[in-house]
């Protein structure tokens, strides 16, 4: 079963609601018709507080993906690509890093 982890700032989630994260992770992961659609798992978890770069104030948003074995290093690869492509959409200019 995969597993999407969005971990964030608490400010991203001030800006997209969360149920709106958690959405778009999972269009992503359904349309690479790699999944189940019934066994795709998205949450969303903010942070009050954190460091990025010895900075607590510049956002950010990670997602993480847990799939089982069977998905191609090619198939794994457009996956993330596909998710990133879709996510930074969401996300204000300051969060994006390469």
């Amino acid at each position: 079963m995969p597993h999407f982890v969005i971990e964030c700032s608490e400010n991203i989630t001030e800006l997209v609601e969360e149920a709106e994260l958690n959405q778009a992770i999972y269009e992503v992961a359904a349309a690479s018709e790699l999944f189940t659609l019934g066994d795709i798992k998205v949450r969303t978890h903010a942070y009050q507080t954190y460091l990025v770069g010895g900075s607590e104030k510049d956002d950010f948003v990670h997602v993480f993906a847990s799939i089982m074995q069977g998905r191609s290093d090619k198939q794994k690869a457009t996956l993330s690509t596909e998710s990133s492509n879709d996510y930074v959409s969401y996300c204000p200019a300051s969060t994006i890093s390469p």
